[in-house]
Protein backbone atom coordinates (compact mmCIF):
# COMPACT_ATOMS: atom_id res chain seq x y z
CA UNK A 1 0.00 0.00 0.00
CA UNK A 2 3.28 2.63 0.56
CA UNK A 3 4.10 2.11 -2.66
CA UNK A 4 1.02 2.57 -4.02
CA UNK A 5 0.75 5.97 -2.52
CA UNK A 6 4.70 7.09 -2.55
CA UNK A 7 4.29 5.99 -6.80
CA UNK A 8 1.31 7.94 -6.66
CA UNK A 9 2.40 11.01 -5.08
CA UNK A 10 5.61 10.81 -7.13
CA UNK A 11 4.16 10.53 -10.43
CA UNK A 12 2.25 14.17 -9.51
CA UNK A 13 4.77 15.72 -8.38
CA UNK A 14 6.92 14.64 -11.19
CA UNK A 15 4.07 15.52 -13.82
CA UNK A 16 3.57 18.94 -11.96
CA UNK A 17 7.28 20.08 -11.78
CA UNK A 18 7.41 19.26 -15.24
CA UNK A 19 4.40 21.10 -16.68
CA UNK A 20 4.82 23.77 -14.98
CA UNK A 21 8.48 24.66 -15.79
CA UNK A 22 7.43 23.66 -19.39
CA UNK A 23 4.50 25.91 -19.74
CA UNK A 24 6.31 28.52 -18.35
CA UNK A 25 8.62 27.99 -21.20
CA UNK A 26 6.24 27.54 -23.70
CA UNK A 27 4.76 31.56 -22.77
CA UNK A 28 7.94 32.96 -22.44
CA UNK A 29 9.07 31.89 -25.89
CA UNK A 30 5.27 33.37 -27.04
CA UNK A 31 6.67 36.28 -25.40
CA UNK A 32 10.14 36.77 -27.61
CA UNK A 33 8.37 35.60 -30.81
CA UNK A 34 6.98 39.18 -30.05
CA UNK A 35 10.33 40.65 -30.52
CA UNK A 36 10.87 41.14 -26.83
CA UNK A 37 13.81 39.99 -25.14
CA UNK A 38 13.79 37.27 -22.16
CA UNK A 39 17.25 36.59 -20.20
CA UNK A 40 17.90 33.23 -18.33
CA UNK A 41 17.66 35.26 -15.01
CA UNK A 42 13.81 36.20 -16.42
CA UNK A 43 13.65 32.76 -16.68
CA UNK A 44 14.69 31.16 -13.62
CA UNK A 45 12.63 34.03 -11.71
CA UNK A 46 9.30 33.28 -14.32
CA UNK A 47 9.70 29.63 -13.42
CA UNK A 48 10.01 29.69 -9.77
CA UNK A 49 7.52 32.02 -9.48
CA UNK A 50 4.89 29.90 -11.78
CA UNK A 51 5.84 26.69 -9.74
CA UNK A 52 5.05 28.51 -6.28
CA UNK A 53 1.69 30.28 -8.27
CA UNK A 54 0.75 26.98 -9.46
CA UNK A 55 1.03 24.89 -6.66
CA UNK A 56 -2.14 26.33 -5.58
CA UNK A 57 -4.18 25.83 -8.68
CA UNK A 58 -2.56 23.78 -11.48
CA UNK A 59 -1.01 20.86 -9.20
CA UNK A 60 -4.65 20.00 -7.20
CA UNK A 61 -6.38 19.69 -10.43
CA UNK A 62 -3.79 17.53 -11.79
CA UNK A 63 -3.17 15.52 -8.33
CA UNK A 64 -7.15 14.75 -8.76
CA UNK A 65 -7.53 13.84 -11.88
CA UNK A 66 -3.99 11.45 -12.08
CA UNK A 67 -5.28 9.68 -8.74
CA UNK A 68 -8.65 9.55 -10.42
CA UNK A 69 -7.43 7.86 -13.60
CA UNK A 70 -4.62 5.84 -12.59
CA UNK A 71 -6.49 4.63 -9.51
CA UNK A 72 -9.53 3.36 -12.07
CA UNK A 73 -6.62 1.94 -14.49
CA UNK A 74 -5.25 -0.07 -11.60
CA UNK A 75 -8.64 -1.51 -10.81
CA UNK A 76 -9.56 -2.27 -14.14
CA UNK A 77 -6.03 -4.13 -14.93
CA UNK A 78 -6.51 -5.90 -11.95
CA UNK A 79 -9.87 -7.15 -12.75
CA UNK A 80 -8.41 -8.46 -16.25
CA UNK A 81 -5.20 -10.26 -14.92
CA UNK A 82 -3.69 -7.93 -17.32
CA UNK A 83 0.18 -7.30 -16.99
CA UNK A 84 0.88 -3.20 -15.93
CA UNK A 85 3.93 -1.55 -16.52
CA UNK A 86 5.59 1.96 -16.42
CA UNK A 87 5.17 2.83 -20.16
CA UNK A 88 1.10 2.01 -19.33
CA UNK A 89 0.88 4.75 -16.77
CA UNK A 90 2.91 6.55 -18.75
CA UNK A 91 0.45 6.43 -21.87
CA UNK A 92 -2.68 7.19 -19.52
CA UNK A 93 -0.97 9.96 -17.71
CA UNK A 94 -0.04 11.36 -20.64
CA UNK A 95 -3.51 11.33 -22.15
CA UNK A 96 -5.39 12.35 -19.32
CA UNK A 97 -3.54 15.68 -19.27
CA UNK A 98 -3.67 16.07 -22.67
CA UNK A 99 -7.63 16.08 -22.44
CA UNK A 100 -7.52 18.29 -18.91
CA UNK A 101 -6.73 20.89 -20.16
CA UNK A 102 -10.01 21.83 -22.78
CA UNK A 103 -11.74 19.81 -20.28
CA UNK A 104 -11.66 22.40 -18.32
CA UNK A 105 -11.47 25.10 -20.64
CA UNK A 106 -14.35 23.84 -22.08
CA UNK A 107 -16.50 23.54 -18.62
CA UNK A 108 -15.34 26.83 -17.27
CA UNK A 109 -14.53 28.49 -20.29
CA UNK A 110 -11.53 29.63 -19.68
CA UNK A 111 -8.08 28.61 -20.68
CA UNK A 112 -6.62 27.60 -17.21
CA UNK A 113 -3.33 27.23 -18.28
CA UNK A 114 -1.93 29.74 -20.75
CA UNK A 115 0.49 27.53 -22.12
CA UNK A 116 -1.95 25.34 -23.04
CA UNK A 117 -3.65 27.96 -25.82
CA UNK A 118 -1.54 25.97 -28.30
CA UNK A 119 -1.14 22.97 -29.50
CA UNK A 120 2.59 22.87 -28.88
CA UNK A 121 1.87 23.96 -25.61
CA UNK A 122 -1.06 21.15 -24.83
CA UNK A 123 1.47 18.50 -26.02
CA UNK A 124 4.01 19.53 -23.71
CA UNK A 125 1.86 19.43 -21.04
CA UNK A 126 0.87 15.77 -22.36
CA UNK A 127 4.83 15.35 -22.02
CA UNK A 128 4.63 16.17 -18.55
CA UNK A 129 1.94 13.79 -17.63
CA UNK A 130 3.65 10.75 -19.35
CA UNK A 131 6.86 11.97 -17.31
CA UNK A 132 4.69 11.50 -14.37
CA UNK A 133 3.11 8.49 -14.80
CA UNK A 134 6.41 6.64 -16.36
CA UNK A 135 8.06 7.54 -12.71
CA UNK A 136 4.85 6.40 -11.08
CA UNK A 137 4.86 3.37 -13.43
CA UNK A 138 8.37 2.75 -12.21
CA UNK A 139 7.63 2.99 -7.99
CA UNK A 140 4.96 1.14 -8.24
CA UNK A 141 5.59 -1.53 -10.39
CA UNK A 142 8.81 -1.72 -8.10
CA UNK A 143 11.47 -1.92 -11.26
CA UNK A 144 14.93 -1.20 -10.19
CA UNK A 145 17.63 -0.43 -12.54
CA UNK A 146 19.12 -4.23 -12.86
CA UNK A 147 15.46 -5.64 -12.86
CA UNK A 148 13.41 -4.50 -15.85
CA UNK A 149 10.27 -6.78 -15.64
CA UNK A 150 7.48 -5.90 -14.04
CA UNK A 151 6.03 -7.14 -10.94
CA UNK A 152 2.06 -7.72 -9.81
CA UNK A 153 1.02 -5.29 -7.88
CA UNK A 154 0.97 -5.72 -3.98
Amino acid sequence: MLRIIIGYAVGIVAAFLLGSMLGTQVVLASVQSMGLEVSWAARVDATLDDLLGLSATLLPVMALVLVVVWGLYDVIMARMHSARGPYHYALVGGLCILALHPLLGAVLDVDVFAATRSWFGLLTQAIAGAFGGWCCGRLRMGVSASNHSTHDIP
